[in-house]
């Protein structure tokens, strides 16, 4: 880990992108200013641990909910999305899909399946 000492006001610059201000030291904290495109996400540490466990499982659900639709089953498919994945505009378009194919399916009678 490198370690620096910097003053308010005085600042660091990284890979010339992001540059790091700092802007005020009161007691035990200090107050942060960042400089970055907008590319670049910068998030404190609690934050940044909470969306990378969503992504993750955004990511399980994303490829349950693909294995379902590939497999016909349909049911399962939506019991993802009300587990809370959000589909993507492509995958929306193949809900429609999926939503007239169980609407047909519930017409048919046991006999017609």
């Amino acid at each position: 880990m490198l370690v620096m000492t910097r003053q308010r006001n005085e600042s660091i610059i990284i890979n010339d992108d992001v540059t790091i201000i700092v802007i005020e030291v009161r007691g035990d904290k200090v107050r942060l200013g960042f400089k970055a495109s907008p590319e670049v996400s910068i998030h404190r540490q609690e934050v940044y641990e909470i969306l990378r466990e969503n992504q993750k499982t955004k990511g399980d659900l994303e490829k349950k909910f693909q294995d379902y639709l590939d497999s016909g089953k349909y049911n399962e498919a939506c019991s993802v999305l009300r587990e809370g994945y959000v589909a993507s505009t492509a995958q929306a378009s193949k809900l429609v899909g999926l939503r007239e194919k169980l609407a047909d399916q519930n017409k048919q009678t046991p006999y017609q399946k």
